[in-house]
């Protein structure tokens, strides 16, 4: 990928979109179902709010999804202008960047989208919230500890379809729940460095990530469709044929 064209696109993207001073707080936490949704298809609005020159600019999507299964974010600025195209499905992904009539391509969990810096999470992590369903099995099982009100779970799962690194299937999480209200607060993926840590807190429209204390984005729901239906041309994505690679 050339970064000079990639940055073009980031000030391109960015010139589109709203700004604001401050990030909004994310509190509250989610509550967790009693069981794994079957959700056969969802559709939601989204929002990606990232850090620019000390201030936070939101990034407009819409979002179809079969989750853990494929995905389809359409990303769009104020004015209804196309930023970028995302399908993920069988394990593979395809992103197209229509104003510089360009595409990329990958294969895994972890999706790169020119234009909007994802953190290293698996897709599947990062919009499961949406349907809140952020929890590996076997969580409920953890040891806890409690500390001022807060119960505290740590384990290790394998789960290839949650793998946040390519080619390792075993995570170390860490979750954070409030004693009172039961809601999850907040979920850690660990990192043998711990400046790597990623950090995850909920409420029940949005969640905030950062790294080592250093907010990198958060993800806002503003309109939730969970039995919403499309046509199969939303699971087909073709690259032009005179289109260039990142």
């Amino acid at each position: 990928m050339k970064r000079g064209l990639v940055c073009a696109f980031i000030l391109a993207a960015l010139a589109f979109t709203s700004c604001t001073k401050h990030p909004q707080p994310v509190v509250g936490g989610i509550d967790l179902p009693t069981a794994t949704p079957k959700l056969d298809s969802l559709r939601a609005k989204i929002v990606f709010s990232v850090p620019k020159d000390g201030a936070s600019e939101d990034i407009s999507g819409v979002l179809f999804a079969v989750p853990n299964k494929r995905y389809r974010l359409e990303l769009t600025g104020p004015l209804g202008m196309q930023l970028a195209s995302m399908l993920w499905k069988d394990s593979k992904w395809t992103v197209l960047v229509p104003s510089e009539e360009r595409y990329t391509q990958g294969s895994g969990n972890i999706v790169v989208i020119p234009g909007l810096m994802l953190p290293d999470l698996s897709v599947h992590r990062l919009l499961s919230f949406v349907w809140s369903d952020v929890l590996p099995k076997g969580s409920d099982t953890a040891k806890a500890l409690v500390v001022n009100g807060r119960e505290y779970r740590s384990w290790d799962f394998a789960d290839s379809l949650h793998a946040d690194t390519l080619h390792v299937d075993t995570l170390h999480l860490g979750a954070e729940f409030d004693l009172v209200s039961h809601r999850l607060l907040a979920l850690t993926v660990f990192s043998t460095i711990p400046e790597n840590n990623i950090r995850l807190e909920y409420s029940n429209d949005a969640v905030k990530i950062s790294r080592a204390g250093k907010w990198l984005m958060t993800l806002l729901v503003t309109e939730r469709k969970p039995t919403a239906t499309w046509g199969a041309g939303v699971w087909k994505m073709t690259v032009p044929a005179d289109w260039k690679r990142f």
